[in-house]
C-alpha cells in the first residue's frame, strides 16, 4: 500500500509541473501536539522504517520521477522526533573536493 502511495505521489505531483517531492516523513510522530502528526507513519520505529523504504520505491518506480525532479526525506519532521521544538534536520555532509573553488 506504501509503495503504491508513492508511485501515485510522483505520479501526480509530477502532472501537477513540480519538481520535487517533499515525502515521505519518516520522524516519530512522539509529541502528539505537533501539528504534522498526520504525515507520519506513526511512532513505532520499525513501522516507519518499513513503511518508509516501501514508499520511496514506489516514487522511484514512477518512470522518470528519480531523473527529473529532486526530492527532500525529511527525517525529523522539524520538531515532531524529539520534543524540543524548532528544525532537527541533519547537517549536509560533503567530500571537500565538492566545496574547493567555490569562494
Amino acid at each position: 500500500l506504501a509503495r503504491e502511495y508513492g508511485r501515485l505521489a510522483a505520479k501526480d505531483t509530477r502532472a501537477a509541473g513540480v519538481p520535487w517531492l517533499f515525502s515521505p516523513i519518516l520522524g516519530l510522530a512522539v509529541v502528539p501536539i505537533w501539528a504534522r502528526v498526520y504525515e507520519t507513519f506513526g511512532e513505532d520505529p520499525h513501522l516507519v522504517s518499513t513503511m518508509g523504504v516501501s514508499m520511496v520505491r514506489g516514487i522511484q518506480d514512477e518512470p522518470r520521477a528519480t531523473q527529473e525532479s529532486g526530492g527532500d526525506i525529511n527525517v525529523n519532521g522539524g520538531g515532531g522526533g524529539g520534543g524540543g521544538g524548532g528544525s532537527m534536520k541533519s547537517d549536509a555532509v560533503m567530500a571537500h573536493t565538492e566545496t574547493d573553488g567555490a569562494e
